[in-house]
C-alpha cells in the first residue's frame, strides 16, 4: 500500500475492468453455449448473468473515466 501515485492506480484500475469486461464476455458466451448444447436452462440463465456482470464492468469503467476529469465551472472540485 502506499507505494504507486494515484494515477497509476487508476491506471490499474481501468485495465482490471477492462480485463472484467472481456473475461465476463467469454464466460458468459461459453455458458450461453453450453446451457444450450446441454438443454440446460440453469447454465444458461448464468451466462446471461455473466452478461450482466460485463455490462457493471463496463458502468464501473465510464465511471473511473468521467471521476478523473479535471475541475471545470460546472463542478469546481472535480468529478470524483
Amino acid at each position: 500500500m502506499g507505494r504507486g501515485s494515484p494515477k497509476d492506480c487508476s491506471r490499474c484500475a481501468m485495465r482490471i475492468a477492462r480485463w472484467a469486461i472481456v473475461v465476463n464476455l467469454l464466460l458468459g458466451a461459453f455458458k450461453v453455449a453450453v446451457g444450450y448444447l446441454a438443454k440446460s436452462v440453469a447454465v444458461g440463465a448464468d451466462g446471461l448473468q455473466s452478461f450482466t456482470c460485463a455490462l457493471v464492468a463496463l458502468l464501473v469503467a465510464q465511471s473511473m473515466k468521467l471521476g478523473r476529469r479535471r475541475p471545470d465551472a460546472r463542478f469546481s472540485y472535480g468529478y470524483g
